[in-house]
């Protein structure tokens, strides 16, 4: 909580109130506050007792502590999540990561709204990238594009998502290099997935091999979608995919288990 300290009756001037605001200080008006900010430091005033002015916000991030803004949104189907920046896209792989069942419970709705340009960041730690924190929600691309990231691994689940239990559709990724010792695709590494819409172009995956395995499941768009009826993959197209590795490679999907459905997608060089 902020802490705020009274400065006394002999200083009096609106800031925050209603009505009309006082340019200066005067003798006679709403009193006035001295608060704290997130590192318990003097920050800012307020006509308010006990109101909180917190961190202080550039480009989502707080300039004083590990605080992150909250994307816009209240993650429903017709209010989702927004993301629109790296600095967002960031902020949102972060909370997946930290366990935040505002971004990762089942049903939360994400969405992009803006092309982004990852500008050849290492993404070795991407979205889901651990198995107990995956991403199982909706994520809507809006027909946009990310791309231009890098994964270095020397373990799996390498892609713009590592972990995913998710719908993902309408989304393009461009200009991915990712090394890695198996389940590894540019959307992707490996989950349970049902996607439409989607899109690969220029992607560069090789996979190393350990005690004469792994070196398996790559694909252009997906590189494991594990068993289950319910899961597809649809209308999508992987193209300029070049994919070193021992087995299970493919251009849209390394492995699609057991009752996956991989319909009206193309592979193209």
């Amino acid at each position: 909580e902020t802490a705020v300290t009274y400065l006394g009756d002999v200083w009096g001037q609106n800031i925050d109130g209603e009505g009309q605001k006082d340019a200066y200080p005067v003798f006679s008006d709403a009193k006035v506050y001295r608060a704290k900010n997130c590192m318990d430091q003097p920050y800012g005033y307020s006509n308010t007792e006990g109101k909180p002015l917190g961190h202080s916000y550039e480009n989502g991030f707080c300039t004083l502590c590990d605080g992150y803004e909250s994307a816009a949104g209240s993650g429903t189907e017709t209010d989702p999540y927004q993301i629109g920046t790296l600095e967002e896209l960031i902020l949102f792989r972060d909370s997946v990561n930290a366990g935040e069942t505002r971004y990762n419970a089942a049903g939360v709705y994400v969405a992009l709204t803006a092309n982004i340009d990852m500008a050849g960041i290492d993404w070795s730690v991407n979205i889901g990238d651990d198995c107990n924190a995956t991403f199982d929600g909706i994520f809507n691309g809006n027909n946009k594009t990310v791309g231009d990231f890098k994964v270095t691994t020397q373990e799996g689940h390498a892609g713009l998502f590592g972990n995913a239990r998710a719908i993902i559709k309408d989304l393009t990724v461009v200009n991915v290099t990712i090394v890695a010792n198996h389940y590894a695709g540019a959307i992707v590494g490996q989950g349970y997935v049902k996607m439409n819409n989607c899109h690969a172009n220029n992607i560069d995956i090789t996979l190393s091999t350990k005690d004469g395995d792994w070196g398996d499941k790559a694909g252009g768009l997906v590189g494991q979608n594990c068993e289950g009826a319910n899961m597809y993959i649809t209308n999508s197209t992987a193209k300029n995919v070049k994919i070193q590795g021992y087995r299970d490679l493919g251009g849209i999907a390394g492995m699609a288990h057991s009752g996956n459905k991989v319909t009206g997608c193309s592979v193209e060089n």
